[in-house]
């Protein structure tokens, strides 16, 4: 009788979870994003408190291959793919902005022209094929990361896959087609019982007007990103910074790129820092 009663429930949350996956999938793509306005971009927290978009050197791009990414201690993420950077990321919050505000149901669909203008770039030639790059890497790499992780550090289960599904673009006019990945856009959601196929609910929102101002230096626009991401961030080392940035300088010159950073976020956003005992600790933003 135990038995019989097992199948019985296991059949149940297997088609509590069917029910669930094709909700999902009928889920429209701006209804899994959080609100947002014109100078606000949503950015999950795993990406800007990871080495997931860190330091990229001109030149020829590492290739990883499910790699360790370094993390503040709660988020567990291994990636594959060539290594991304910061642009990599403000493309990729800026493509999840436009189809919540152009109000899309399962593709995006835009113009070269558009992405560019929303990215602050001048139409050229040149920086469409840069965009498409961009949207190329995204597309190639893949994630690997804990999701709804406890209280006891214990994880209910792994997200694998790529930061987006698809790119379409007609050459003949201009016209773009991105397809996202549904389960991974749910990390803006809340998790619960009910929604199991919710990942994680944990994001910032990125006031891109700001980021605009930096400039761009990428290791400005990261602590920018970083220290956005909360207001209770404790003093950290360089050492620490240096790896969640995947900087590959040497720590002498780590340490001098991190004041000019400072210095430049200071000057022209107004924060107010200390560097003590090889420590920075942002004061006011």
């Amino acid at each position: 009788m135990n038995k019989n009663l097992d199948k019985k429930i296991d059949e149940f949350k297997k088609s509590l979870i069917k029910k669930a996956n094709e909700e999902l999938e009928n889920t429209p793509v701006q209804l899994l994003l959080p609100l947002v306005f014109e100078d606000r971009r949503p950015i999950p927290n795993a990406f800007i408190r990871s080495a997931l978009f860190g330091m990229v050197k001109k030149g020829a791009r590492q290739e990883m291959k499910n790699c360790e990414i370094f993390s503040f201690e709660q988020y567990k993420i291994k990636y594959s793919g060539e290594a991304l950077d910061q642009t990599d990321l403000m493309t990729w919050d800026t493509i999840v902005y436009m189809a919540k505000i152009m109000q899309s149901n399962n593709v995006l669909t835009t113009s070269k022209y558009r992405i560019l203008k929303e990215l602050g770039l001048t139409q050229t030639g040149t920086n469409a094929k840069t965009v498409f790059n961009r949207l190329k890497r995204l597309q190639g790499g893949q994630i690997e990361m804990e999701i709804n992780v406890n209280s006891k550090n214990k994880a209910r289960g792994w997200y694998v896959g790529s930061l987006l599904d698809d790119v379409l673009v007609n050459e003949d006019n201009g016209e773009v087609q991105i397809r996202f990945n549904k389960r991974l856009l749910t990390i803006f959601g809340q998790p619960s019982k009910e929604n199991p196929q919710i990942l994680d609910g944990d994001y910032s929102i990125v006031n891109h007007d700001e980021r605009r101002i930096i400039g761009e230096s990428q290791l400005a626009r990261w602590i920018y990103h970083l220290y956005s991401s909360s207001d209770n961030i404790y003093p950290l080392t360089m050492d620490f910074l240096k790896q969640l940035s995947r900087s590959n300088l040497s720590i002498i010159e780590f340490r001098r790129h991190i004041k000019i950073s400072m210095a430049d976020l200071s000057s022209k956003l107004g924060w107010k820092y200390k560097i003590k005992d090889d420590k920075l600790t942002v004061i006011t933003k």
